[in-house]
């Protein structure tokens, strides 16, 4: 940058020169001399200096990257106002009016995202639209600004649900990846691309976009540079999906390593980790829901509390956190049920619950984590209030979701559940039919490949043989048998769950004399018990997923022996009995002590032996 004789602009130069310098190797004391060499540039120029609007527009900007870094809020606000009044002074014909509006408009996004008020989304979005007109598409700022747009636009939908808003994102942000751009705004470019193009999948579920998606996001981090970490974590995001739509556990593994590498590597005490430490916890659940691997459980609830302590009490995505947080609490307590948990879980939704209003677009969600909360609250204490807020809650969340949105299944499927517990508390059959007809509708919803189908058929299961109990009802007993083996036979299924779905399959068929389906039940779980307790588990985990089913190989082989299928009584007596001593004689060891040294490496380690079988 060449030096100008002008004091206020050297100064101006000074700032860019440390911005640079900030881009290109992230230390903040860069960023914090940058600010106060802009704020001396604005100070020495004045008012009546020719280059006010701009020495105005660059401090702004700088302070709103120093909030996005820190979150420090009179960031923000000073950015906004320094933005606004460069926009305001700035002359038509000034060839830096661009910059100023994408400044603004960027600042007026940071807003959103900081306090969830989106009165500033369709300022931001017309300031990002007049950008783009003014500048020629060979420009070296328009991709820049085409991203930028795309941005707007997306977070607009997020707010307000307006589908045109997106597909206009998806354009701009076509438009803007195919444009000229030096590698860091190329590589921003796609990632903004790469995230339209998911919140489209999660709507339509169409493939295509979800592939573009990643492709995009590979891209990304292809051209990083100094923002690599950024573009991992968001690579490591768009993977998360892709796993839920295809239970390819290689996705999901390379999203732990990817979001591990962000963590380690991102400064401690910056407001901006807390979004990666809860993002590694998401993807921790995701693997734990497949594996039941205890430690996984514990690093998700240290994660998400760090996350928490992180968050200011007015951000808004502090609900989101604990929301998490309560989840991992839940599912430590179906594992291991303590009062520590569950009382944790109840201090925890009030604050959520109160920090998300009516209309919230994230209400249904949190509704949903309270309402599974209380229902564990009820199955520990049977205190009946819990159960009855559990259906009020589930009932609400119902009501937000109405068809055709992508959540309805998961929220009929919960309310019937807890429906089947009040239905067996109060012994009413009208209540239990009305718990399967939701399960019903769940099951209906739910696509056969989809992660969530297994639990869904093994909840409508639960429904049909509680039914079953209190009226006597032989056609609900066959049709939970069916639920049952549907839920098994459900290969995307977590094997923890396949192998319940088939004990209770065997259980509820001999319950009904049925010999023929109650042996199917039973050798099927046998089956599923060396994928229950694959090798990747630490052992101790493995020998509690055999403790949590005593009796299986017994069972197996006697209801075998009772549909006059004797030779398949001891190989299942055998098979059920001898999982673990056979992987004894296995020369391959436990992976816990690895993993708590070098995780990268366990791991990989585990991805092959899953591979392997």
């Amino acid at each position: 940058m060449q030096s100008s004789p002008d004091p206020a602009l050297q100064m101006y130069d000074l700032a860019c020169e440390l911005h640079l310098k900030f881009n290109q190797g992230g230390n903040p004391a860069d960023l914090d001399q940058a600010i106060e060499w802009a704020q001396r540039a604005a100070e020495v120029a004045g008012e009546a200096h020719p280059e006010w609007p701009m020495c105005l527009a660059n401090l702004g900007n700088l302070l709103r990257i120093r909030f996005d870094l820190l979150g420090g809020l009179t960031d923000l606000q000073d950015a906004l106002r320094l933005g606004t009044e460069a926009v305001r002074l700035a002359r038509p014909s000034d060839p830096m009016r661009p910059l100023y509006l994408d400044f603004l408009s960027t600042a007026l996004l940071s807003h959103f995202e900081r306090t969830g008020d989106g009165s500033g989304l369709d300022r931001a979005v017309d300031l990002a639209r007049e950008a783009v007109h003014i500048v020629p598409t060979d420009h070296q700022w328009a991709a820049g600004f085409w991203s930028s747009l795309g941005l707007v636009l997306r977070s607009r939908h997020r707010h307000r649900g307006h589908r045109p808003d997106l597909d206009e994102a998806v354009l701009a942000g076509r438009k803007a990846v195919k444009l000229p751009a030096e590698a860091r705004t190329a590589s921003t470019a796609c990632q903004n691309l790469s995230l339209a193009l998911l919140d489209r999948f999660a709507i339509t579920g169409d493939s295509a976009d979800l592939d573009d998606a990643i492709a995009y996001a590979e891209a990304a981090v292809g051209l990083a540079g100094p923002d690599l970490l950024t573009s991992q974590a968001h690579l490591a995001s768009a993977l998360e999906p892709r796993y839920r739509a295809r239970s390819d556990r290689r996705d999901l593994d390379r999203s732990i390593d990817l979001l591990r590498t962000v963590v380690t590597a991102y400064p401690a005490g910056q407001a901006a980790r807390a979004v990666h430490l809860s993002n590694l916890a998401v993807a921790l659940s995701n693997r734990y829901r497949s594996t039941n691997e205890l430690a996984d459980l514990d690093e998700m609830i240290d994660l998400l509390q760090q996350a928490v302590d992180l968050t200011a009490d007015d951000d808004p995505g502090r609900a989101a956190s604990l929301n998490n947080l309560i989840q991992a609490y839940g599912s430590r307590f179906d594992a291991r049920p303590t009062p520590a948990d569950l009382h944790m879980m109840i201090t925890l939704s009030q604050e959520v619950l109160a920090s998300t209003p009516p209309g919230h677009p994230q209400r249904a969600a949190r509704l949903q984590t309270i309402g599974n909360m209380q229902q564990r609250r009820y199955v520990m204490t049977r205190d009946v209030d819990a159960l009855d807020q559990a259906v009020r809650v589930h009932a609400e969340a119902l009501k937000v979701c109405p068809d055709p949105h992508p959540d309805r299944a998961g929220h009929l499927s919960d309310l019937g559940t807890v429906l089947t517990l009040q239905g067996e508390a109060n012994r009413e059959a009208a209540m239990l039919a009305l718990a399967v007809a939701l399960h019903d509708d769940a099951v209906r919803l739910t696509t056969p490949d989809d992660l969530y189908r297994a639990g869904r058929l093994h909840n409508l299961g639960n429904a049909l043989s509680t039914h079953h109990k209190l009226t006597a009802d032989r056609r609900s007993a066959e049709r939970a048998v069916d639920a049952y083996s549907g839920a098994a036979a459900t290969v995307t299924g977590p094997p923890w769950l396949r192998t319940d779905a088939a004990i209770y399959w065997g259980e509820q068929a001999a319950h009904i004399g049925d010999w023929v389906q109650a042996a199917a039940g039973y050798r099927a779980a046998v089956l599923l018990l060396p994928l229950l307790t694959w090798r990747g588990l630490g052992q101790g985990t493995r020998e509690l997923q055999l403790e949590r089913r005593p009796g299986l190989a017994g069972d197996a082989a006697s209801s075998s022996i009772a549909a006059d299928l004797l030779d398949d009584a001891v190989p299942l007596l055998e098979g059920g009995r001898g999982v673990l001593w056979t992987q004894l004689l296995d020369t391959r060891s436990d992976t816990t002590k690895l993993r708590s040294v070098r995780p990268d490496i366990a791991a990989r380690l585990d991805q092959i032996r899953a591979e392997l079988g």
